[in-house]
C-alpha cells in the first residue's frame, strides 16, 4: 500500500544533502544574488519533474538494463561535474558577472546527467510509486512533488549563498576552490556509488 509520508520523508535527506542541484545553487547565489539565481533553480525543478516523469514511465524497462545505464551516467556525470568544477574555479570575484551555470537551461539539463538524482529518483519511484500507484494522474503528482522537493532544496542553499555573498565574495577564490572540491567530490562519489 502506498504510503505518502513514507514517499516524502524517504526524499527529504537525498534532497537536501550537498550534491550538483544544491552546491550549483549555492555558488550562483553567492555570486549573482538570489533573483539572478532564480532561474537555474526554476530549471532544476523543471528538470527533475522531466526526469522523474521519464523515470516512471520507463521504470520496468530501465530496471532490467540499469547496471548499463548506471555506469554511463556515472562517468557521464563525472565529466560533468568536472567541467563545472572547472567553470566555478576560474570565474571572477566580480559580483556583477553573469554566469552560463545560473541560467535556466543549466539548470534543466544537469538534471539529465546528475546521477545522484537519477538513481535517487529510480530507486525512489521503483520501490515507493510503481509498486503500489496505478493512476498515472496520481503519480504525476508525486513527480511534481519530488520536483518541487528539489526546488526547496535549492532555494534553500540559494539563500545560503545569497546570505554569505559579501564573504564568498572577498574570499572568491578560496570559496571558488572549496566549491570546486565539493564538485569533484560530488563526482567521485557518483564514479563509486
Amino acid at each position: 500500500m502506498f504510503n505518502l509520508a513514507d514517499y516524502m520523508m524517504t526524499m527529504v535527506v537525498p534532497t537536501i544533502t550537498p550534491g550538483p542541484n544544491n552546491i550549483m545553487s549555492m555558488s550562483n547565489a553567492s555570486k549573482l544574488g538570489i533573483r539572478k539565481s532564480l532561474p537555474f533553480n526554476f530549471g532544476v525543478f523543471v528538470g527533475s519533474f522531466i526526469v522523474s516523469v521519464l523515470i516512471a514511465i520507463f521504470s520496468k524497462f530501465l530496471y532490467g538494463y540499469i547496471p548499463s545505464i548506471a555506469k554511463a551516467m556515472k562517468v557521464f556525470g563525472f565529466v560533468y561535474m568536472l567541467y563545472l568544477a572547472y567553470k566555478t574555479y576560474f570565474r571572477s570575484s566580480s559580483l556583477d558577472n553573469s554566469d552560463t551555470n545560473s541560467k535556466f537551461l543549466s539548470g534543466v539539463l544537469l538534471q539529465f546527467v546528475n546521477p545522484k538524482s537519477i538513481l535517487f529518483g529510480f530507486t525512489l519511484i521503483t520501490t515507493k510509486v510503481t509498486p503500489f500507484v496505478s493512476d498515472p494522474i496520481f503519480i504525476v503528482f508525486l513527480m511534481v512533488l519530488r520536483a518541487g522537493m528539489s526546488l526547496f532544496a535549492t532555494l534553500c542553499w540559494t539563500v545560503f549563498g545569497s546570505l554569505f555573498r559579501v564573504l564568498f565574495t572577498t574570499h572568491a577564490k578560496i570559496v571558488n576552490g572549496i566549491m570546486a572540491i565539493l564538485l569533484i567530490y560530488c563526482g567521485f562519489m557518483m564514479l563509486l556509488a
